[in-house]
């Protein structure tokens, strides 16, 4: 099968990778320059002597991590392991077991002390002594991690969708004689905003630190879901718990009551005006305090982010704290600043041993850092030390602005300069970013979105920008499309790995999502890219750009010939002795990506040389699909029943 991968900074060539798809139960995972790596057997002809063992008082992620793993091995090999505690079992060489999270043997092993740091937060660590195989993470959820990727490298199992998981019936499963692997991810926090992420289970078993809202011990508790409590852009919500809000929402908010004001209870100088009994910054400072003592010991970042879209209070005041500070985002930062240095004096009595951090939006109208050039050197310096963040402060950048079809780097792209200026201002005045990416047409969740060539640079350059907390928003409403389900595997593992080729990642999913079908699909996939490629546009995240959504740059043959390619599929499959209920699991498949081509031309389908009754006969198949998958919303603000409205469904 082969992909074709855009060269270099997305120029129109393109190269052709082959990918050779091997058994992943079978192969070495630490094989060094090519060399074999002596193997030994932990499962032979179905048979195996070994135990998973968990500590006496295990954790309920570390029980759940070994019932996975033992049901797994059971699914795949047909063995069956006993779970045993740490206390029914004795140290040695040749004791036969598979110890997960923290228990007596791990202590012994020395794995019981790993640091944060050392894989960090959420890295874990294979090991063996002898026969005894350590899976350890530096916390539970690490642990359950591990447990993860070992039944994924060494089982064969692949975590697909949130549906689709591929297990392989293999009799012999081997491991390494000599094991010590360490693995960290690529960043602490792996969020994907998405409902293709939104199952708690798959969201873990992908190693995401996100999952529909779950915080279960089971899932390892602390960063899923994650940190951040309830709505990103919550700052209002802060103020409303307030008694007094009622009575004073007039002068704490901005005069269409959609933001609040960020100089009411500040002095000019910065700090929390004492001499007011009642303020929207102490109404903010109090709610905070609440939902910092309720979330202990699990949350660990806190957000104050702005409305989505509202413009910030425009009152004298406000106006006078801008021309202070730069602009809108300074006095923000301001305001937020006073709100940090309050709770950190709190903090440090009331919950001293809690570690916590504040964080913002520098979104929209707040993207811009509260920087000027330095006259002498040229580079961005803060506007004055009032608006630097506090220790305390994460800044969440939001480049909502940028192309997603060229890399953030690529210079020839004049849509990311300004995204690279708002990157380096916010770089000048801290080493606390988090970046909200984005990956999907809001008005278009189907529209095919041309990101797969820079998901991993654009990553890279978060990360040498000190980045270590990612929130990838994609189709948040639905979690229909086959791309959607693809990016979601796809960013999973680069969140983890920066060096794995996207590519080669694509076939792989294709392979074991469509098995003989898979060379269709990566045509299919293929197809869109060289496309893209050789069009060169810029991306667009709604329906700015009078070019990315036009029925001209989409030819109906194209989009027919997507179509086709996954009925070839299809065909495969039904030409296969699998069961009826198989086949049809595999035709939803199919559909998925169908329906994303269909869309496409359904969008334009006055422009396209069509008979009436074939648009006809094209639009009722379309909405056939989307009725099968129950879909609700095409876009934000685009219910499926308004669109349906428009063509007289």
């Amino acid at each position: 099968m082969k992909l074709k991968k855009l060269c270099g900074k997305l120029i129109c060539s393109l190269i052709a990778v082959v990918v050779t798809v091997s058994c992943v139960a079978c192969k070495p995972k630490n094989n060094e320059g090519g060399k074999d790596v002596p193997m030994k057997y932990l499962v032979q002809d179905g048979d195996c002597d070994y135990s998973v063992v968990i500590a006496e008082n295990a954790t309920e992620t570390e029980e759940f991590a070994a019932e996975e793993l033992a049901a797994f091995i059971d699914q795949v090999t047909g063995a069956k392991l006993s779970i045993q505690r740490d206390n029914e079992v004795t140290y040695g060489t040749s004791t036969k077991i598979i110890s997960i999270g923290k228990n007596s043997l791990s202590k012994k092993a020395k794995l019981a002390n790993i640091s944060a740091d050392e894989v960090n937060t959420d890295g874990f660590v294979f090991k063996n002594v002898g026969d005894m195989i350590f899976i350890n993470g530096y916390c539970d959820r690490g642990s359950l991690y591990g447990t993860y990727a070992f039944i994924e490298e060494y089982l064969g199992v692949k975590f697909l969708t949130y549906d689709t998981t591929y297990v392989p019936e293999n009799k012999d499963v081997k491991v390494e004689q000599t094991l010590n692997v360490l693995k960290k991810p690529a960043f602490e926090v792996r969020h994907l905003y998405s409902q293709t992420a939104g199952d708690a289970l798959f969201a873990t078993r992908r190693g995401l630190t996100c999952g529909g809202g779950s915080g279960a011990e089971k899932f390892g508790g602390g960063l899923t879901e994650n940190g951040w409590s309830g709505n990103f852009h919550n700052m209002m919500s802060h103020v409303k718990t307030s008694s007094a809000f009622e009575e004073n929402k007039n002068e704490w908010l901005n005069k269409d009551h959609t933001m609040l004001c960020f100089t009411n209870g500040i002095t000019d100088d910065g700090e929390i005006d004492q001499t007011m009994e009642v303020s929207a910054v102490k109404a903010v400072i109090e709610e905070l305090k609440r939902r910092i003592l309720e979330s202990l010991p699990t949350q660990k970042y806190f957000m104050l982010g702005q409305e989505d879209n509202c413009a910030p209070c425009d009152c004298s005041r406000c106006q006078e704290s801008i021309a202070r500070n730069g602009n809108r985002t300074g006095m923000m930062m301001v305001w937020m600043n006073a709100i940090a240095r309050e709770i950190e004096e709190w903090a440090k009595v009331t919950v001293p041993a809690k570690e916590y951090y504040l964080s913002t939006f520098a979104y929209q109208w707040s993207a811009t850092a509260p920087v000027k050039t330095d006259a002498a050197t040229g580079e961005f310096v803060a506007f004055n030390q009032n608006v630097i963040p506090h220790k305390s402060v994460y800044i969440f950048y939001a480049p909502i602005g940028i192309c997603y079809f060229h890399t953030f780097e690529d210079t020839s792209c004049t849509m990311n300069d300004v995204g690279r200026a708002q990157l380096g201002g916010w770089k000048a005045i801290t080493n606390q970013l988090a970046i909200w990416d984005y990956g999907v047409n809001y008005r278009h969740f189907l529209w095919w979105f041309p990101n797969l060539s820079v998901l991993q640079e654009n990553l890279k350059t978060y990360s040498e920008n000190g980045v270590n907390i990612i929130r990838h928003q994609a189709a948040c409403f639905d979690r229909t499309g086959y791309q959607q389900q693809l990016n979601t595997y796809l960013i999973s593992k680069l969140m983890w790995d920066l060096e794995q080729n996207v590519y080669d990642l694509v076939d792989e999913f294709n392979t074991y999502y469509y098995e003989e079908a898979a060379e269709e699909m990566n045509a299919f996939v293929d197809l869109f890219e060289s496309h893209y490629a050789m069009m060169n546009i810029h991306s667009d995240l709604y329906e700015t750009s009078q070019d990315f959504l036009l029925a001209e740059n989409y030819p109906l043959e194209m989009l027919q010939k997507a179509i086709a390619y996954t009925e070839q599929g299809m065909a495969k499959i039904e030409a296969s002795d699998r069961t009826a209920a198989q086949k049809r699991s595999f035709e939803a498949r199919f559909e998925r990506a169908e329906l994303q081509a269909r869309s496409m031309v359904v969008k334009n389908i006055k422009s396209y040389a069509l008979g009436d009754d074939e648009k006809d006969e094209f639009i009722a198949e379309f909405f056939r699909i989307v009725d099968s998958f129950e879909m609700a919303n095409f876009g934000e603000g685009r219910s499926v029943i308004n669109f349906k409205a428009q063509y007289g469904y």
